[in-house]
């Protein structure tokens, strides 16, 4: 795999920054810290709206249908834990918002894991069985594809990932919009590639 496989970014356009600019609006340091110390990992869904939550233009913008829109939160100095979203959601469109020019997506698409189901009230993740074995301490070794999300990142979520906030002091955050019958990302990204 190449990084075209996991991530493909767009140029930011009026709409973009609109968006990203209605999710910054969200952004509250303390109360991410706050929200961060009661879980087992850094990196914690900050803020989530569902369909009917958010406001209209941003549906309106997308022909896939958003199922919902969620603000990431990764802590200063800290490592996500490697792992794939949802049951087995395909792909998201993140919007970068303060913090994420500094912090590194990576993607393990070499390694083999065994899939360990992770689930709270707020998310559903399937992690690594490798990682929850050495809990608290992180995988060692880099994903073989890193990019930093700098601009609208269409990425792909069903292969192993993690967060790399380690070399930043600040919070690192994303604005992640989820689609309505969880589209592939090829498809998602034929629908956004003008």
């Amino acid at each position: 795999m190449v990084l075209e496989d996991v991530a493909r970014k767009y140029d930011w356009n009026p709409w973009y920054f609109q968006l990203r600019d209605f999710a910054a609006s969200f952004i509250d340091d303390a109360k991410a810290k706050e929200q961060a110390a009661r879980t087992p990992d850094q990196h914690i869904v900050f803020m989530r709206l569902g369909f009917g939550e958010f406001p209209r233009w941003i549906q309106d913008a997308l022909s896939p249908v958003v199922q919902h829109v969620q603000v990431f939160a990764v802590m200063p100095h800290s490592i996500g834990m490697i792992h794939k979203d949802g049951h087995d959601r395909k792909c998201a469109l993140n919007v970068p918002l303060p913090g994420a020019d500094k912090g590194i997506m990576e993607w393990y698409t070499t390694q083999m894991f065994d899939t360990h189901v992770f689930s709270s009230s707020e998310t559903i993740s399937r992690v690594t069985r490798e990682e929850v074995a050495i809990y608290p301490e992180k995988w060692k070794d880099p994903g073989d594809i890193r990019t930093v999300i700098e601009r609208p990142t269409l990425v792909n979520t069903d292969v192993w990932h993690r967060i790399d906030n380690s070399d930043n002091p600040d919070c690192r955050y994303v604005l992640s919009l989820r689609f309505k019958d969880n589209p592939t990302f090829n498809y998602v990204d034929s629908l956004l590639t003008p």
